[in-house]
This record gives structure tokens, C-alpha cells and sequence, in this order.
């Protein structure tokens, strides 16, 4: 049986990975592995505030420098309950750096990487 982590994990891999809305083309194999640490990062640091309730959803615009530094995290779109906005938030920050992404091409970096949706809600995370 799968964790709860792995299950959404999992899902956020095949959103981040594959939905043609997120990307202009599909990323790389070097962007999924990037993409794949970024989600497990996201989750390891998830923690979900009590009021957090099924059918949730905050929206939060991220940006990461050319280097990987994650160098804001804002909410751009509230669940409503500021508690579980500020959890995403938190739990995007605490990743801190994503060191690969220095290593992409400048196309992959502005395509996948700058600036970015992370959607986040009690039963998962996409972006």
C-alpha cells in the first residue's frame, strides 16, 4: 500500500510533468527530475493546519532565480482559510533552493522554472 506522501507525490508528478497548460512544450528529462525534487521537497515540508478541509485550494505564484533559489512564494489566489494559505507558502519556502536548475538551458529555465502556479489544497499539489 502506498503512503499518503507517495500518492501525492505521484499526482504531482504527473500534473507538473504533463499538463500542456503548464508548460509551453513539454519539459525535459532533466526538467521532470527537477520537477520530481521540487514536489518531494514541497511535501516533505507540508504540514496541514488543523481547519484544512477536502475541496481547499490556495494558488501560489513562485518565482526561482537563475540559480534555484526559491525568491518569493506568494499566495495569488486564497483557499480562504489563511492558516492553510500560509502553510503553502511555508512549505514552498523551506525548500530553499533548487541547485539544478542553475545546470538547465535558459529556454528550459524560463519555460518550466521562473515563475510559476504551484496549486496546493489538502488532497495534493500541483503546478
Amino acid at each position: 500500500m502506498f503512503s499518503r506522501k507517495q500518492l501525492i507525490a505521484a499526482a504531482l508528478l504527473i500534473v507538473l510533468a504533463g499538463a500542456p497548460s503548464a508548460f509551453a512544450g513539454q519539459p525535459t528529462a532533466e526538467a521532470k527530475q527537477i520537477i520530481a525534487s521540487f514536489v518531494e521537497q514541497i511535501v516533505d515540508h507540508w504540514v496541514r493546519p488543523p481547519s484544512a478541509r477536502n475541496g481547499m485550494v490556495t494558488h501560489v505564484l513562485v518565482r526561482i532565480s537563475r540559480d534555484g533559489r526559491v525568491e518569493t512564494a506568494e499566495v495569488s489566489q486564497s483557499s480562504g482559510d489563511s492558516a492553510f494559505d500560509q502553510a503553502a507558502v511555508q512549505a514552498i519556502r523551506e525548500v530553499g533552493s533548487l541547485p539544478q536548475v542553475s545546470e538547465v538551458d535558459t529556454a528550459t529555465y524560463e519555460q518550466t522554472f521562473r515563475e510559476r502556479t504551484v496549486e496546493l489544497s489538502p488532497e495534493g499539489i500541483s503546478g
